[in-house]
């Protein structure tokens, strides 16, 4: 854990010294640290938080170096790496494949290699065929150079749910508000970012097994809570932002209903905005951040606390509503266990998300809604934002990078890479004594 701890700080200030080169900029004059560091961090953490515009203010260069931090960051160093063994034919050994293990959070070493391999040949059929589908619509827009190029990086960005992008501004709307009526451009982008959402071990479960009955209980529970949350959302956001001329008032209704369905998936976590989150009503902005705080699945691309970990959590409050003694889901019963782990993780990332959203809103006299929508989105990697980012202070700037940190590498595997200690028994069992829930 330490291990991934490191490597990803020691990417980061790689990509923090090459964005500080001339070469970076389009300026040719070089940036100051803080803005290269937090672009480095935001890229490597594929979170997609911007304090300058990625299509003007960096050079070719510049976004190639991006690029780089997102795919890495997106599949992990250790993937990354073994790129080189298999390619030396380098024998794996048990080290390795610990790491590589920890790396894609999985929970059993059985198989790591071959889901390696098959992560890195996934990853590029999808990516490729994404670049492919978008150049159809960049080429006649950018010409044949840069509609290349904006196919290539944009679905690299939505497969790493990275959310960074290259479209700039256009009649006064940016990013992928520009293509807001382009099924080619939202779909492409909203599959890629959903299926590298999902995770790498649904991959290979789907792939083994071939059948949703033979599924392992983790797939059962990615698959089912995504599926709820795109519906979910996509009717809310037709719900609360339909009259919202800011947002979706103004288009008809299959561009509401496919921008909505956008919105409800780019949250999880991929950054890509087809409306101005400013704009959106505060129903709008309360759901987006839910959606973004629960993420995607577990050992993917993705942040938040994770699909799973929600759906165990409401699983567990339905055994305790109708007095079941276990929790049991899908005919399997959930380790007590797993149970509490998920409801630390949960209680840390509310912990970080309120108290950064104070933290900054006091700092900035900002609106707490505002200041908790960036921290939640730095947080869970997501990369949306009010538009206050690029006018956030130093100390704010600092507490993002923070988040968006923590949010990738995480809580978990920075807390035990740093203060680990091998776990103390005792001879003293102590009584229980009953407290007063609620």
């Amino acid at each position: 854990m330490r291990t991934i701890a490191l490597s990803f700080f020691g990417i980061i200030f790689v990509g923090t010294l090459l964005l500080m080169l001339p070469i970076s900029t389009t300026s040719h004059t070089g940036t100051d640290w803080l803005t290269a560091l937090f672009t480095a961090t935001s890229a490597t953490c594929v979170t997609g938080l911007v304090v300058v515009e990625t299509a003007t203010y960096w050079t070719g260069f510049g976004q190639a170096v991006i690029l780089l931090l997102i795919q890495i960051g997106g599949l992990g160093f250790m993937t990354i790496i073994s790129i080189f063994f298999f390619m030396i034919k380098h024998r794996v050994g048990l080290r390795e494949r610990l790491v590589m293990m920890q790396s894609l959070n999985l929970y059993k070493l059985d198989g790591v290699v071959r889901l390696i391999k098959h992560v890195l040949i996934g990853t590029m059929l999808f990516e490729v065929a994404g670049a492919l589908i978008m150049m159809t619509r960049f080429i006649p827009d950018y010409g044949i150079g840069r509609g290349i190029w904006c196919g290539v990086f944009h679905s690299v960005s939505a497969f790493c749910n990275a959310g960074f992008d290259i479209i700039g501004t256009r009649n006064g709307v940016s990013g992928a508000m520009v293509y807001a009526d382009s099924p080619v451009i939202l779909l492409t982008l909203s599959t890629l970012l959903i299926v590298g959402g999902l995770g790498f071990f649904v991959w290979e479960d789907v792939y083994s097994k071939r059948s949703l009955k033979r599924l392992q209980v983790h797939s059962k529970i990615a698959l089912l809570v995504t599926a709820i949350l795109l519906v979910s959302g996509t009717v809310g956001f037709m719900l609360l932002e339909n009259s919202n001329k800011g947002t979706l008032g103004n288009f008809g209704f299959w561009q509401k209903l496919m921008n909505a369905y956008f919105q409800s998936a780019t949250p999880r976590t991929a950054g890509f905005n087809s409306i101005d989150q400013g704009l959106m009503t505060d129903g709008g902005k309360a759901l987006t951040i839910f959606l973004m705080f629960i993420g995607a699945g577990g050992g993917s691309t993705a942040g938040g606390v994770k699909t799973v970990t929600v759906g165990v959590l409401f699983i567990s409050f339905l055994s305790v509503l109708f007095n079941k003694r276990d929790v049991v889901v899908f005919n399997r019963r959930i380790d007590r266990n797993q149970i509490v782990n998920a409801s630390a993780l949960v209680t840390f990332a509310l912990m970080i998300n309120i108290f950064g959203g104070i933290i900054i809103s006091a700092i900035e006299g900002l609106p707490f809604l505002h200041t908790l929508f960036e921290t939640a989105s730095a947080y869970a990697t997501v990369g949306l934002s009010t538009g206050i980012t690029p006018m956030l202070g130093p100390a704010s700037r600092l507490i993002l990078i923070a988040a968006m940190f923590l949010g990738r590498v995480g809580v978990t595997t920075v807390s035990i890479a740093l203060v680990y200690k091998n776990e103390s028994s005792s001879d003293i069992i102590y009584p229980i004594e009953s407290v007063m829930i609620g």
